[in-house]
């Protein structure tokens, strides 16, 4: 594998620790480890090599691997989320919140000057929040496996929908002429931002496009008379 290929892969991550899976791609793995959640879209999820769509100690040794090989990974802290930090672990008063029409509650996450933490205590008036990634100082434990390689360029502009809007990458259909690719937004649900996450990423990563364009498809609807 290098840099630019985009690939198919199930994980199964754990903290080492405790054995905690704290993600899952497989729905019967997930089913057999006691750990499915219906609300869950299970199934093998896209990734571009040096995309930095996962963690990048990970994308080096898929690097290594080939389609239907499987491998297990260690990670300490350093490698993966890093070691947990007293410095994001914040004060805050409890008026700050109440401003805002929030009761912060211990447990509870939130989000903060475009910063996400869990509130850890609310006491004498001020609230302590803990900014730190979930995983933090934890060693992490990955099982691998390369499910396919994308080779069409059609293929890969799906695999693309898909890392990035899942549960709505039906909603699109995808038409190629030469090098020019057509995404058609059957519902017209994107958003600027996204049509310009999707271009930047599709015409960066996919060499055999060099011209993209969204389509939006609107259709009359019935009215049941005949004219």
């Amino acid at each position: 594998m290098k840099d630019g290929d985009i690939v198919y892969i199930h994980y199964i991550g754990t903290v080492k620790e405790t054995g905690e899976v704290f993600d899952i791609t497989d729905k019967e793995k997930a089913k057999e480890l006691n750990v499915y959640n219906p609300k869950v879209e299970y199934g093998p999820i896209p990734i571009i090599i040096g995309g930095k769509f996962i963690l990048p100690t990970l994308e080096e040794e898929i690097k290594k691997m080939g389609v239907g090989e499987e491998k297990e990974v260690e990670l300490p802290p350093e490698k993966a989320f890093g070691n947990r930090s007293k410095e994001l672990i914040r004060s805050f008063s409890y008026n700050d919140f109440q401003k805002q029409g929030i009761t912060p509650r211990a447990g509870e996450w939130i989000t903060i000057n475009n910063l996400r933490g869990r509130i850890i205590s609310v006491s004498g008036g001020r609230v302590m929040v803990d900014f730190n990634h979930p995983l933090a100082g934890k060693t992490l434990h990955y099982k691998i496996k390369v499910v396919k390689k994308v080779e069409k360029p059609e293929e890969k502009v799906k695999a693309i929908l898909e890392f990035y809007m899942k549960k709505i990458a039906n909603d699109f259909d995808i038409e190629m002429t030469n090098d020019e690719c057509k995404i058609i937004d059957k519902k017209n649900v994107l958003t600027p931002e996204q049509r310009k996450i999707l271009a930047d990423t599709i015409l960066k990563w996919i060499n055999e496009i060099s011209k993209l364009k969204f389509v939006y498809e609107f259709q009359k609807e019935s009215t049941g008379l005949p004219y």
